[in-house]
């Protein structure tokens, strides 16, 4: 299943955002669609997925989502912590 550029739209903000993450795990389909409109049939069930409404790979739904959570707050940390204050980076390297 190919994904949109809405549904990307919101894996994107669920890669810098805590905020919307947040909400996102709470309300994801009315907080999607505060973000890009009306989402298409597909592309609801996408974004579903994205919070363990599908496939999950053999896991739990909240193993799944945990898993994803903590993915998402890696490149979070990746991208340089865009909602200060930012916690210590737990993926990096230490100063020798």
């Amino acid at each position: 299943m190919a994904a949109s550029k809405d549904v990307l739209a919101v894996l994107g903000m669920l890669c810098v955002s805590r905020p919307f993450r947040t909400e996102f795990f709470s309300a994801p389909q009315a907080k999607a669609e505060a973000l890009v409109g009306k989402l298409r049939e597909d592309e609801l069930e996408q974004i579903l997925w994205l919070v363990g409404d599908g496939g999950t790979g053999g896991l739990t739904r909240d193993a799944f989502v945990d898993r994803l959570k903590l993915a998402l707050d890696g490149v979070w940390v990746a991208v340089d912590c865009p909602d200060p204050p930012c916690p210590e980076n737990p993926f990096a390297t230490p100063q020798v």
